[in-house]
């Protein structure tokens, strides 16, 4: 009896399992589905002195069988189609692809089926390296023998890219050169038709190139010296002198001559005198009889004058305070500051206390009490600049009543005189004049 019972329970389990399959093999059946993107082929197994020069990147579309809720989770990128190279040798070749899907998962088809690969044996070739050189040198100027740090190189890659291979070439351009060249420059595969050839490996990549590049007999460099007659006016200075062209060709039938020059060449005198401006001007070359320029028998010059600038103090600068609230008055302690000025001499010659302004702002200042405060830069003349004030800061008395009338009081001036001293630049200090005698 309970053998029966037994025997009842596990049909029971045995039933429901089976139950259970159906009803899922009925929700999730199996399809046929093909991958919404193409897959890519990788070429393996490529013997160690071939390439494949067919082409590199081959797709092929992928239909499986599964689950479609499994099916419907594939990642095409996360696939691997392969084209195995293995044993074969140069030429053209048809290479099956293959695929090995994860259980429960089966292939069904690859379109295409077979990826079409064209193999090439690697090759290496010694060639000359040869200097491509282009322009001319400057004027008066010859190119000697050149030398390369090595004179053959290496290219390997591909067969059919080596073979059209004509030589292995270094370009330097020498238009206009004066001086030796040294340059580290780059080897370049070329073919026939002097166009490059990529896709190879060229060693070295670079050689070191010397060029030299000398005088030719009866030519000379030499630089330009400008001659300038006078001064500028008073408080300016010359700052620059350029001459464009710095330096020029000269050349002579008679080498010897040419050879006895000393290493610059005048300009034509030019006259500076009293200039405040910076001078530029087309002037002559001063060139001794039988010996001419190469070029334009002249140069630009440009002289460069610009003002002497130096620091003065003027140690009685008044204070004024400003934006006092109404009904206030205020005092301040002390009325009077040394400002130190910077400019041209000739503009602070001419300056006067007055011409300063100075100010303590009192906004926000509207009860009575005791500020202490930064005097600022109101105004003063174009071309100056303030570069400090003593003291940095000032008492401000604040009270309440009327703004007392201010009497005005002489104010010393102060000349600048210029203190003796080694340098281009003129210093000098501000001194008080004297008041007149009494007698």
């Amino acid at each position: 009896m309970k053998l029966d019972v037994l025997a009842s329970a596990v049909l029971a389990v045995v039933l429901a399992v089976l139950v259970w399959f159906v009803a899922a093999a009925e929700q999730d059946q199996f399809i046929e589905q093909r991958l919404n993107q193409p897959v890519a082929v990788v070429y393996v197994n490529l013997g160690a002195e071939l390439v494949n020069m067919g082409t590199q990147t081959v797709q092929t579309t992928v239909t499986l069988r599964g689950p479609e809720s499994l099916l419907n989770t594939i990642d095409p990128s996360n696939l691997e189609i392969t084209a195995d190279l293995s044993g074969l040798g140069p030429g053209e070749h048809d290479v099956p692809l293959t695929y090995s899907p994860p259980a429960p998962l089966s292939l069904v088809s690859l379109s295409p089926q077979v990826a079409r690969v064209r193999l090439e044996a690697i090759e290496t070739r010694v060639l000359d390296i040869q200097l491509q050189q282009s322009g001319e040198p400057s004027t008066g100027f010859e190119v000697g023998t050149p030398l390369l740090s090595t004179i053959t190189g290496t290219v390997m890659g591909p067969t059919s890219l080596v073979n059209r291979v004509s030589l292995l070439a270094v370009s330097l351009n020498i238009a206009g050169a004066r001086r030796d060249i040294v340059q580290s420059l780059d080897v370049q595969a070329l073919d026939i038709q002097n166009r490059t050839v990529s896709g190879l490996t060229v060693a070295p990549g670079q050689v070191d190139v010397t060029l030299p590049i000398g005088a030719r007999p009866g030519y000379r460099e030499v630089v330009v010296q400008v001659n300038r007659l006078g001064a500028p006016a008073e408080g300016y200075y010359v700052s620059d002198v350029v001459a464009s062209p710095s330096v020029v060709t000269l050349s002579s039938s008679d080498a010897r001559q040419v050879a006895e020059l000393p290493g610059f060449v005048e300009t034509e005198p030019l006259t500076i005198d009293g200039v405040t401006e910076t001078v530029i001007k087309k002037v002559g070359l001063v060139l001794p009889e039988g010996v001419t320029v190469q070029g334009e028998p002249a140069v630009t010059v440009e002289i460069t004058i610009q003002p002497v600038v130096i620091s003065i103090p003027f140690p009685a600068v008044r204070v004024e305070p400003i934006n006092l609230a109404a009904g206030f008055n205020a005092r301040v302690e002390p009325e009077t500051v040394s400002v130190v000025i910077r400019g041209p001499v000739a503009l602070l010659n001419q300056l006067q206390p007055e011409e300063i302004q100075l100010a303590v702002d009192l906004t926000g200042q509207d009860a009575a009490g005791t500020y202490l405060l930064e005097p600022f830069v109101v105004a003063v003349p174009e071309s100056l600049s303030v570069e400090s004030i003593q003291p940095a800061q000032v008492q401000v008395v604040v009270a309440r009543g009327p703004r007392p009338t201010r009497t005005p009081t002489p104010r010393p001036t102060f000349t600048p005189t210029p203190t003796p001293t080694q340098t281009l630049l003129p210093l000098f200090t501000a001194t008080p004049t004297a008041p007149p005698s009494s007698d």
